[in-house]
């Protein structure tokens, strides 16, 4: 079973998506913010690590901001994760890439998420 860690600071999108990947197969935990995404990724093994790029709008080492810092952590925690970032444009200057860079709205990205946890993609 694929475990799956989904950040972000909206409430109402972290229902969507576990209403709509928690299926059998896959095994959803919700992180509400920056520092539950930390912690959570610090207490257990996940494959796949989706966030929101404005889970945090500040810096939290001197070169990367919230996103950029789980998913360099993520990596370092296990190099093996999948990272998925939800975006709303285009990015420059970034430290650290995801594996995935997906537009917002996550609703219209239901296909690319399931094509992503089923590794076709």
């Amino acid at each position: 079973m694929s475990r799956v860690l989904f950040v972000d600071d909206d409430l109402r999108r972290l229902v969507e998506f576990r209403t709509a990947f928690g299926h059998s197969g896959v095994e959803v935990d919700l992180a509400h913010g920056l520092v539950t995404g930390f912690i959570m990724l610090n207490r257990n093994n996940y494959d796949f690590i989706f966030l929101d790029e404005d889970i945090s709008t500040h810096r939290v080492t001197e070169d990367l901001w919230g996103a950029e810092y789980l998913e360099q952590k993520a990596k370092n925690l296990n190099n093996e994760i999948t990272t998925v970032e939800f975006v709303s444009g285009p990015h420059y200057n970034r430290r650290v890439s995801p594996d995935f860079i997906l537009m917002k709205p996550m609703i219209y990205r239901a296909n690319e998420i399931g094509s992503i946890l089923e590794g076709t993609k």
